[in-house]
């Protein structure tokens, strides 16, 4: 379901399967997309947000899209099940299929370390040798991926944020993120706790791109996207982004300052391409479920891995 709120934007995908059995090579069943939408409605009429898209996908691949409310609270657009809206930390599992799709070709291996891909890069050590990324020595690309790797969110350092609010729509590249985080303590050694970070992933396509040669969002569309009719989810790579509905980040936020993330042109009021591999993608609900489904059978990398995609 995606939300576009008053006081945040909530993005979140659900997936609803019924049993084999249940399943028909036919549309969604009346009943259930009446049900569903009922849902829906009941959770816009008791709730504070403008409007919502819902989407299920059922067995056999059969997806509905639903929708509820406005996409805009001021001009009172209608919200539609295909609306777009930024997919949030969703998009992290884009560049996690692929980088397992890389691991069963034998290209990465989740437990190399870090360093064996980044190591000789000019930001990893000091004039002194000594590795700047927290952890760095230790860090496998399996600890990136579950987040034990002991590296913080570059974008909670007070001082990104301030250069985020200087120049909204600044186009970041990733070692300039990172440089967020050099020559910072962990939390905890690595492997040894558990902290959600989007610096995990911008390193993880780092290491994509340098091992292949190729840009990771295109590689993204090329493995990903295109071969699994995931036609209505794009990256949010720059301020213009096809079909993207009205959201709102509530006034003196630190993305443009204004409550309504959306300009009269269409455009947003900052770049959202510095999320990059954190999230990176924006989608309908329906993609978002569908997604879903192809991901957790298996069918957007090799089904072996799956145990230890599910290995929490």
């Amino acid at each position: 379901m995606n939300i576009a709120s008053r006081l945040v934007p909530i993005v979140l995908s659900a997936a609803v399967v019924v049993s084999p059995a249940a399943a028909q090579d036919a549309p969604v069943p009346a009943d259930v997309v009446a049900r569903v939408q009922a849902v829906l409605d009941s959770l816009h009429a008791n709730g504070r947000f403008a409007g919502a898209t819902a989407g299920i996908v059922l067995a056999d691949g059969t997806s509905y899209g639903f929708a509820v409310g406005q996409s805009d609270s001021v001009l009172h657009l209608p919200m539609k099940p295909a609306d777009r809206m930024l997919a949030g930390s969703v998009g992290k599992t884009f560049f996690g299929a692929v980088a397992l799709q890389l691991a069963h070709e034998g290209r990465i291996a989740l437990d190399d370390p870090l360093s064996k891909y980044l190591g000789s890069e000019p930001w990893w050590t000091d004039a002194a040798g000594r590795t700047r990324l927290p952890n760095g020595d230790d860090i496998t690309l399996r600890m990136l991926m579950n987040h034990t790797s002991g590296i913080v969110r570059y974008e909670f350092n007070p001082a990104f944020m301030a250069e985020v609010t200087k120049d909204p729509y600044r186009v970041w590249k990733p070692e300039e993120q990172i440089a967020f985080v050099l020559d910072t303590e962990p939390p905890f050694a690595a492997g040894e706790g558990w902290d959600y970070s989007d610096t995990n992933y911008i390193l993880l396509a780092m290491v994509m791109e340098k091992v292949t040669g190729e840009d990771a969002v295109d590689m993204i569309r090329t493995r990903v996207l295109e071969p699994l009719g995931l036609f209505n989810t794009v990256p949010s790579s720059s301020p213009d982004i096809p079909g993207v509905v009205q959201g709102y980040a509530g006034s003196n936020n630190p993305f443009g300052g204004a409550d309504a993330v959306l300009l009269g042109d269409g455009r947003f009021a900052f770049n959202p391409g510095f999320e990059w591999a954190g999230g990176g993608y924006a989608s309908t609900a329906e993609d978002l479920a569908r997604w879903a489904k192809m991901l957790y059978e298996g069918d957007a990398f090799d089904a072996s891995l799956m145990p230890q995609v599910l290995d929490g």
